[in-house]
């Protein structure tokens, strides 16, 4: 097959809107070219009559910068591309863009569910009917994104705002961890674009590696969910007209627009995920460490699940949690956090049950402690 026609066989592009595309990229860069070279002709006009001519630079530079943008996540979306290339199989870079923006600006947090729902046939990702977040174009008191999102906003007295937030709500748990340990995943689906023993910093395959950065397609990896380039070195946060300006939304705040720097993680600098609950046992009960094998951590009414929802955790024996609440044998290789037992602490990880144990929870485990004995020989007389 020749070049030309393996290309087309793979790109799904019909000549209408291939027109149209390739149309509107030629005149989004040709513009700010023509007025880079008006300006550059007319240079001597445009001094005597206008304060600042030096600005139309500034235009052209933005508009290229937009249209480069444009141009970099279509190539990187891959939209136009079929289920044979193998690249049209990836993540699209702006996959996570709503991710970062709510869990490391505003303390927010809503899973990317379309990212668990592919269409095999056809390689798509498709929207869920009736399970995607809404905008909030009422006025509100004061709240929190998570609020904002999925409490129903009648119970803040904005009366006849018209909106069903239960959508919202079963959005957050309709991917929840497997406890089936009769079904066993095939991660072999998840390989895509070039094969790497080590998969290069920043590739598709990138998150599937371990701590020594070896491919791993049973782990996620948690860290570097956001590149640190775009942390504001020496930035103090505090309150201020220009610091405001700078921070944008906050989670104290987050009715307000953008800023330059993703709040949280310019205060915490920490680029792991957020959406991790801790549990931090008292040596009191447990003492000298957690026995293993007899971690049992139950939510019995899910944060937003209505009632609806229970999950029990238990450890491994081996320092991992799995979800319990199967009838028949528990999915034991879904690791959804850890259990650090010489500390007492107890991590949940996965991204998918965030708010476990918000509301209330029960544990039990069992410690272990040394008790130290003396024994006396006393000859009696």
């Amino acid at each position: 097959m020749k070049a030309t026609s393996q290309v087309t066989s793979q790109v799904e592009l019909p000549w209408p809107v291939a027109s149209w595309v390739l149309g509107a990229h030629f005149y989004a860069t040709i513009v700010p070219l023509a007025l880079a070279y008006a300006t550059y002709i007319y240079w001597d006009y445009l001094t005597s009559n206008i304060y600042s001519p030096f600005l139309f630079y500034i235009v052209v530079g933005l508009y290229c910068a937009g249209s480069a943008f444009e141009v970099a996540q279509n190539a990187i979306d891959r939209w136009y591309l079929t289920k044979e290339c193998g690249s049209a199989l990836g993540a699209g870079f702006c996959d996570m863009v709503a991710f970062w923006f709510m869990s490391f600006g505003v303390a927010g947090h809503d899973i990317n569910l379309e990212n668990w729902g592919r269409d095999f046939a056809t390689g798509l990702y498709p929207r869920w009917l009736e399970l995607t977040c809404s905008e909030v174009t009422w006025t509100t008191p004061a709240l929190t994104c998570n609020e904002l999102l999925f409490d129903d906003p009648v119970s803040y007295g904005v009366a006849g705002a018209g909106v069903d937030m239960a959508g919202a709500r079963k959005r957050q748990l309709t991917a929840l961890p497997c406890d089936n340990g009769m079904f066993r995943p095939n991660f072999e689906l998840l390989k895509s674009g070039t094969f790497h023993i080590s998969p290069p910093s920043g590739s598709i395959m990138d998150r599937f590696v371990d701590d020594f950065g070896a491919l791993d397609l049973s782990f996620i990896r948690l860290r570097n969910m956001v590149p640190t380039s775009s942390l504001r070195p020496g930035l103090i946060p505090q309150s201020g007209s220009i610091m405001d300006t700078i921070m944008g939304a906050t989670p104290e705040n987050p009715g307000v627009d953008p800023g330059e720097v993703l709040t949280i993680f310019q205060r915490t600098h920490d680029n792991s995920s957020n959406e991790v609950v801790f549990f931090d046992v008292s040596n009191l009960f447990y003492g000298q460490q957690i026995m293993s094998g007899t971690v049992r951590l139950t939510d019995s009414n899910i944060s937003m699940s209505a009632g609806k929802i229970s999950m029990t955790l238990r450890d491994n024996g081996l320092g991992n949690l799995y979800r319990a609440d199967a009838l028949t044998a528990p999915a034991t290789w879904n690791s959804v956090g850890n259990v650090i037992y010489q500390e007492g602490l107890i991590i949940v990880k996965s991204p998918n049950i965030p708010f476990f144990g918000k509301e209330q929870y029960s544990l039990s485990l069992r410690g272990t402690q040394n008790i130290h004995t003396l024994r006396f020989n006393v000859n009696a007389a």
